[in-house]
């Protein structure tokens, strides 16, 4: 999941490198969880990780506020298990 920062940055939070189970040719038939946020600069096309998530999660929900930052929920730490977990990420990221 991604939102976009007021000063033009993305957060990304989330993903899995494991889409087998919907027909993508892959090698491996486990899951595999993406670090768990990175911060994306278009400008200097930089990307950096970032600290604060309760587990590595795919398909969160992400919502952003200029004034307040960003917040992400729930989420799949694998197919079979939800996470219950919350990452609150403050408007003055890096």
């Amino acid at each position: 999941s991604m939102a976009l920062l007021p000063d033009g940055k993305v957060l990304i939070y989330g993903g899995t490198s494991y889409y087998g189970h919907m027909g993508f040719p892959i090698d491996t038939d486990e899951t595999v969880t993406l670090e768990c946020a990175q911060l994306f600069d278009p400008y200097t096309r930089a990307l950096t990780s970032l600290e604060g998530c309760p587990d590595n999660v795919w398909g969160p929900a992400i919502a952003a506020d200029p004034d307040y930052g960003v917040v992400a929920v729930g989420g799949l730490i694998d197919p079979s298990q939800p996470s219950a977990g919350v990452a609150f990420f403050p408007g003055d990221l890096p």
